[in-house]
């Protein structure tokens, strides 16, 4: 292929990527392939039509059920060094090191549209988590005698652990290390109230 023909090629991949709302650098992709017009706007055809196809999906209730119980995975391992804070960047750079884990693929991942979706959903599970974990917690603190006797004791931990850590999972005492500090931060705020 000529100069004068990739130059054309580019142009019009740039057009058709434009129309079809796919990234600059698809469009370098594909005017790289010797390839005519024809069979170039095929294949912008193809890769918009899958795309579409994967907005759809990052939006349907099944994945973002997925979503939920991934994230709550990554919110009850003992290896996430700050739970309180930048938790939605730690496990959005969880998914671009594993996308496999969250039924992504390596594509995905570079379309911003698609990133901001994932990263809402993601927000919305580790709210919705957070907040039945705090829930969970603070029953567990309440004494019918004694508020300031909480009866928060190894086996409640157990307990706690197990009701919010999905049954896969098969929790030690590094789980339950993380939750008696996250009861701990609890308690002591509730005190403080």
């Amino acid at each position: 292929m000529g100069p004068e023909r990739k130059k054309q090629a580019l142009l019009f991949a740039r057009s058709r990527c434009l129309e079809y709302q796919l990234e600059e650098t698809a469009a370098d992709y594909f005017s790289q392939l010797d390839a005519d017009q024809r069979s170039i706007e095929t294949y912008i055809l193809v890769k918009a039509h899958f795309l579409s196809k994967t907005t759809e999906t990052l939006q349907s209730k099944s994945y973002k059920a997925h979503v939920q119980d991934q994230v709550l995975v990554v919110m009850v391992s003992p290896n996430i060094p700050a739970y309180l804070k930048n938790a939605v960047d730690i496990v959005m750079n969880f998914i671009k090191e594993s996308p496999e884990w969250f039924k992504l693929d390596r594509a995905t991942l570079h379309s911003m549209e698609k990133w901001r979706i994932i990263r809402t959903t993601v927000s919305n599970a580790m709210t919705r988590h957070r907040s039945d974990i705090k829930a969970i917690i603070a029953a567990s603190l309440v004494s019918s005698t004694d508020k300031l006797k909480p009866r928060t004791g190894a086996q409640d931990i157990i307990a706690m652990v197990n009701e919010i850590a999905p049954e896969y999972i098969n929790t030690d005492c590094s789980h339950y290390t993380r939750f008696a500090f996250l009861v701990s931060v609890i308690s002591v705020r509730s005190l403080l109230r």
